[in-house]
């Protein structure tokens, strides 16, 4: 398959803790860019879906984000993540909440309860299976920390720091990124197996 998966983290629960000044300009910015990028996702093909906690965020950002989602629902090119007001150990908090209450429901039992049924009731299964779990992550500006983002789905990701800061992160840098990457050993306990782009 020629689709490819990414996953962007826009706002996380602690960036509440800026200032108010600051987070009201994020999300302006966030609201103004996503009605202008619309057309362009249509036009590229690609699906847009948010995952985080939708419910502190405005009125019409939710509706925006609602209406990003159907418009590009049937496009498969590119499947585009965005993490809005998310917290991963949230996330693994509410899907153990969830396997829980079916348990005490009777509707399964606790010996059904396995990685794949935990990874099903966390907010990321809007995502395709297969591409749940990244190849790679990148961290931009020299911070060198997961800082409480798909701490679940990264078990086995590569991690790649740049001091590179994100508005000047371009093609060429990616390019190198996936140099590196594409060195490196996926071993996923086993023996040694080289990763090829070329594979997908």
């Amino acid at each position: 398959s020629n689709q490819v998966s990414l996953k962007v983290y826009a706002f996380s629960v602690d960036n509440w803790k800026r200032g108010e000044g600051e987070r009201s300009f994020i999300f302006k910015l966030f609201e103004t860019c996503l009605q202008e990028e619309i057309p362009k996702l249509l036009e590229n093909n690609v699906r847009i879906q948010f995952i985080g906690n939708r419910d502190a965020l405005s009125g019409s950002l939710q509706l925006l984000m609602k209406r990003a989602e159907a418009a590009t629902k049937g496009n498969k090119t590119l499947h585009l993540t965005i993490a809005i007001n998310y917290s991963a150990r949230e996330d693994i908090v509410s899907a153990a909440q969830s396997v829980a209450k079916k348990v005490a429901e009777e509707q399964i039992e606790v010996g059904d309860i396995t990685e794949q049924l935990l990874e099903n009731h966390l907010s990321t299964n809007v995502i395709p299976e297969k591409y749940r779990q990244p190849d790679l992550l990148l961290r931009t500006s020299g911070e060198e920390r997961l800082s409480n983002f798909l701490l679940w789905e990264l078990a086995y990701t590569e991690l790649c720091f740049t001091r590179v800061k994100w508005p000047d992160f371009d093609e060429l840098t990616f390019k190198e990124a996936l140099d590196v990457y594409s060195s490196r050993e996926r071993r996923y306990g086993g023996r040694e197996r080289r990763f090829n782009f070329n594979e997908r």
